[in-house]
């Protein structure tokens, strides 16, 4: 009996599907991104908290007087436990303490007085933070 060579049929699962290749491109993208951004992020200089502090409104309260503000961070770092202190020109004092500023973004508070900020000279300053 004589024997014929047949040509075998590659198997089955050595073809690779179309979908699981695009998850495979996808995937090392997402891989070549995420090592980019870490080391551009690691090459970044970064800068210490650059805090500004700009009144937003002035309101008559029950109580006396609310300032809005909004604290600036012009830094790159994030600044902890920001201490801001508003002075008006009668030595009148307030102050609040905003939990947490990230660099290059702003977040807002409230102070109160008992006089009117509008009649003098009134003073917002950050006066503190601590590094997270």
């Amino acid at each position: 009996m004589a024997t014929r060579a047949r040509k075998k049929a590659p198997p089955t699962s050595a073809r690779v599907p179309v979908l699981e290749w695009v998850a495979a491109v996808l995937g090392g993208l997402m891989a070549i991104t995420l090592l980019a951004l870490v080391l551009v992020d690691a090459r970044r200089q970064h800068e210490p908290p650059v805090l500004v502090v700009e009144p937003l409104e002035v309101a008559q309260t029950t109580g006396g007087w609310r300032v809005l503000f909004e604290v600036r961070n012009e830094g790159g770092e994030t600044a902890a436990q920001v201490q801001v202190v508003g002075a008006l020109a009668n030595g009148e004092e307030a102050h609040a303490v905003i939990d947490d500023v990230p660099g290059r973004s702003s977040a807002k508070g409230g102070l109160f007085f008992k006089g009117d900020p509008r009649a003098g000279r009134m003073n917002l300053r950050a006066e503190g933070f601590v590094e997270p």
